[in-house]
């Protein structure tokens, strides 16, 4: 009788800390890129358009520029002033909450920055990208001067290694090479550390985790104390992506996004 109830604790311990799910909503919706901010808006790409379904589930705005191209990625780290990034016609574009637009497409070649594989915006106003050419991270003001530039990591990347995504947060700039993981700069492209997590796609960065999803698992890294673990998900077949926001979990299927409340982590 002793000896079985550590193993019965161990199991509810388990159990008690394991999250608990409430699907809340089961939406159609193809699509090829899949977004959430934290206002509960869940934003999808299909091409060169973007849709926007609010926190009941109705699509309430939606943009496309087939001038532009396709869209590359979106950054919703200011849910006011959207920036969509056209890779293909190196481009960038800012949206407002309306999906409308707030200036002009900026034309990348235009400012010298003929091959950028990604972008981000910024809170200081302007935007950072990465320049292939000469290997380093660069923010551009406003008005569109370049202000900051990062050492050259020429020497830390193979030829064949690019960013794949790009992403400014707490003042701090996440440059994720899958090959290698995810290099940390300060405000002003100073390196700071790698964060050796590969393999990742998209990533979202909270005060002190990082959230990736990868071989149909989403995983949660905790920058402080540089532990990993995988986040338990409901059972779901083969989904392309899923991103939290407090209290929520989101699963995208290609065809549709499924909503949860979760209620312990």
């Amino acid at each position: 009788m002793y000896r079985i109830m550590p193993v019965l604790l161990v199991i509810f311990l388990l159990a008690f800390h394991q999250p608990a799910y409430e699907l809340v909503a089961n939406i159609k919706a193809p699509g090829e890129q899949y977004y959430t901010d934290p206002f509960g808006n869940i934003y999808i790409t299909n091409a060169g358009e973007i849709r926007r379904y609010n926190n009941e589930f109705h699509e309430t705005a939606r943009y496309s520029n087939p001038s532009l191209g396709k869209i590359s990625a979106v950054d919703l780290s200011d849910p006011l002033r959207i920036l969509l990034f056209y890779k293909e016609y190196n481009q960038v574009l800012w949206l407002d909450r309306y999906l409308a637009e707030i200036r002009s497409p900026v034309l990348l070649d235009q400012l010298g920055y003929e091959y950028v594989p990604v972008v981000c915006s910024s809170s200081q106003g302007g935007f950072w990208l990465y320049d292939e050419i000469i290997c380093q991270l660069c923010y551009l003001d406003n008005n569109m001067n370049t202000v900051h530039k990062s050492v050259s990591l020429r020497s830390m990347l193979g030829s064949s290694e690019r960013p794949v995504s790009l992403l400014e947060k707490n003042r701090q700039i996440y440059l994720n090479i899958p090959d290698k993981g995810i290099f940390l700069f300060d405000m002003y492209g100073n390196y700071l550390k790698l964060i050796p997590l590969t393999g990742c796609q998209k990533f979202q960065v909270t005060d002190t985790d990082i959230f990736y999803f990868k071989n149909d698992s989403l995983f949660k890294y905790n920058i402080e104390y540089d532990s990993l673990r995988t986040i338990e998900l409901p059972v779901t077949t083969h989904p392309v992506h899923a991103e939290v926001q407090p209290g929520f979990l989101y699963i995208f299927t290609g065809e549709a996004f499924r909503v949860y409340k979760y209620h312990k982590e």
